[in-house]
C-alpha cells in the first residue's frame, strides 16, 4: 500500500515486488487440494456405512440445493423486480441474456459433479462460454430481411481446480474403501501418512 501511494513503479517492478507473493500462493494451492482430498476421504472412510452414507447424501444436497437456490434467485430477482428494466428491447434481451446465463451455470455445476477425468479435475474445470451471434430471418408479416440475436454456448476445459468434482467422488471412493472392511487397512494407512506429510508441509509453508 505504501508503495502504491508514494512510488510510482513500473509493471516489471511491480511484477517483481509480487514475485514472492505469488510463489506462496502456488506452494499452498499445491498442498491445500491434495490434503483436503485425502481429508475427506479418510474421514468418510473411519465412520460407519450407514453415517457415511448420510454425511455424503448431506453433503451432496448442501452442494446443489445451495447453487440451485442462487441460481433460482437470481432468476426470480431478474424476472420480477427487472433491475435497469426499461421499454426498450435492448433491456428485455438482457433479462433473457441473464435468465441464460444462470441456467448454463447450473449445468456446468452438474458437469463438474461428474469431471471427464479425476486426473484432470485437480488442475481444469469445465466452463461453457456464451456468445451472442447474428441470425439472418424473415420477418413473417412482412417478409422483409431482418437480424435476430442468438446466445451459443461454446463449451471448454480451463484452468483451475474443479472442486466440486474432487470433493463428490473424494466422498464416494470414501464409501467404496469403508465397505471394504478389515482389507482396506493398508490403503487407509497409505492414505493417513500421505496427509499426514502434506499438513507438515502445510505448516512449513505458513510458518
Amino acid at each position: 500500500m505504501i508503495l502504491r501511494i508514494y512510488a510510482h513503479l513500473t509493471d516489471s517492478e511491480k511484477g517483481y515486488i509480487n514475485y514472492p507473493g505469488e510463489l506462496l500462493s502456488r506452494m499452498l494451492r499445491m498442498v491445500t487440494t491434495p490434503l483436503i482430498v485425502t481429508s475427506v476421504i479418510i474421514g468418510m472412510s473411519e465412520v460407519s456405512s450407514k453415517s457415511s452414507r448420510r454425511i455424503a447424501a448431506r453433503v451432496l444436497v448442501y452442494i446443489f440445493s445451495t447453487t440451485v437456490l442462487a441460481v433460482t434467485t437470481g432468476i426470480l430477482l431478474s424476472v420480477h423486480i427487472k433491475p435497469g428494466f426499461s421499454s426498450d428491447v435492448t433491456s428485455m434481451i438482457d433479462v433473457e441474456k441473464e435468465d441464460f446465463f444462470s441456467m448454463v451455470a447450473l449445468m456446468d455445476l452438474v458437469r463438474n459433479m461428474i469431471p471427464a477425468s479425476l486426473i484432470i479435475a485437480f488442475f481444469a474445470h469445465y466452463k461453457t462460454e456464451t456468445v451472442e451471434a447474428e441470425v439472418e430471418a424473415y420477418d413473417p408479416i412482412s417478409g422483409l430481411p431482418m437480424n435476430l440475436t442468438e446466445f451459443e454456448q461454446l463449451g471448454r476445459t480451463v484452468p483451475g481446480t474443479n472442486m466440486v468434482g474432487l470433493i463428490v467422488w473424494s466422498c464416494i471412493g470414501g464409501l467404496l474403501i469403508g465397505q471394504i472392511g478389515e482389507a482396506n487397512r493398508t490403503l487407509v494407512k497409505l492414505l493417513k501418512d500421505l496427509n499426514m506429510a502434506l499438513t507438515v508441509v502445510a505448516h512449513w509453508i505458513t510458518w
